[in-house]
């Protein structure tokens, strides 16, 4: 007959400690960077289940309905219950979007400009609609793009 051993042994046996994080070094989930891949993964009760959601349970009990387990290290494969904390979904996209860990810029596949050209509408002189509508055509973008851009409301980290 299989004893099965208990889920905190299992655990432990499969974290590694490194630079202040604790790297899980069981199965990873697939996938690319902007999906759930990079992930740990543990068996419990027959499910994959996030291996950074598990620690949180066995070290502070049962994760509240509709929260998420957000990681302070952006480091997708630490269990470091002290890295770890509890949100919501929009605290986690508000830190994906103050870590810039978004694709952003020219990484965004939908971008239309460089960083070059970001800057160089930054620089140009006047601000009336004609100059920005100039500017529009220029780059083949829309006024109120050129706008947002030069008020710093989008790539605000050029």
């Amino acid at each position: 007959m299989r004893t099965i051993r208990p889920l905190a042994e299992r655990f432990a046996e499969k974290v590694r400690q490194c630079d202040g994080c604790h790297e899980w070094a069981g199965a990873i989930m697939k996938g690319g960077p902007r999906t759930t891949g990079g992930y740990g993964q543990i068996n419990v009760g027959g499910r994959a289940t996030y291996a950074h959601r598990v620690a949180w349970e066995l070290a502070n009990g049962p994760i509240p309905k509709g929260a998420q387990v957000l990681h302070s290290c952006d480091n997708r494969r630490c269990v470091n219950v002290a890295h770890l904390r509890l949100g919501s979904f929009r605290d986690n996209m508000d830190d994906m979007l103050n870590r810039l860990r978004q694709p952003h810029g020219p990484r965004n596949g939908h971008a239309k400009l460089t960083v070059k050209q970001v800057r160089a509408i930054r620089e140009e002189k006047g601000d009336y609609l004609g100059f920005q509508q100039d500017l529009a055509r220029k780059y083949g973008i829309t006024q109120p793009l050129v706008s947002m851009i030069r008020s710093g409301r989008i790539w605000k980290y050029v």
